[in-house]
């Protein structure tokens, strides 16, 4: 499933950067941002369960 996280007002870089590494160290998803006119957009990818051995 992947969810769009959208800022409709800028931020900096380094915020979106935090909030990457804190999503990402969650490990509930993958992350990424883009900058737009309107603000950031952060795209969230859930991740599958752990592998077990």
């Amino acid at each position: 499933m992947i969810y769009h996280l959208i800022y409709n007002y800028r931020q900096t870089d380094q915020i979106n950067k935090d909030i990457l590494l804190l999503l990402q160290h969650q490990q509930v998803y993958t992350a990424s941002h883009r900058q737009t006119a309107r603000g950031a957009h952060f795209v969230l990818t859930q991740r599958g369960p752990p592998n077990l051995p």
